[in-house]
């Protein structure tokens, strides 16, 4: 059927290059990917910080004395278009950080309904390439 002589002296060393050239060829294209992927990442190396407070914090508060504190543990959701894009929860300091899309957002707390009128600003917009500050307060309306 077909011819199965054993390959020639010169035709190894020109399978031998093949070989060479599609090895070359792979490690060219990872390392493109690889470079893709990093620049892509650029987009991803954008949203925000910040920390979120509890203000007022107590009933009466005293000249001298924070009237506010760290709001821990809280669950903040961005919005965008009615689709969740992320969400995050804040440290025992208030603080919190979350990688976002450049763009704007709705920031809604995980609270009671009755104290989400509370939470200012209510909106916040991610730049492009960059992580901004942006902190909120939640008045809980302790009064």
């Amino acid at each position: 059927m077909g011819d199965r002589s054993p390959p020639r002296p010169g035709r190894r060393g020109a399978t031998l290059q093949a070989v060479s050239a599609r090895i070359l060829l792979t490690i060219a294209a990872l390392s493109l990917a690889a470079v893709s992927a990093q620049s892509s990442g650029a987009a991803r190396t954008s949203g925000l910080y910040g920390k979120v407070l509890i203000d007022p914090a107590m009933p009466v508060c005293k000249v001298g004395t924070p009237c506010s504190r760290p709001a821990k543990d809280l669950k903040l959701a961005f919005v965008r278009n009615g689709r969740v894009f992320g969400t995050t929860t804040t440290d025992d300091r208030g603080r919190y950080r979350i990688a976002l899309p450049a763009g704007r957002y709705a920031v809604r707390p995980r609270v009671q309904p009755a104290f989400r009128q509370g939470f200012a600003p209510n909106r916040a917009t991610v730049p492009r390439g960059r992580f901004a500050r942006r902190d909120f307060t939640l008045d809980i309306g302790i009064r």
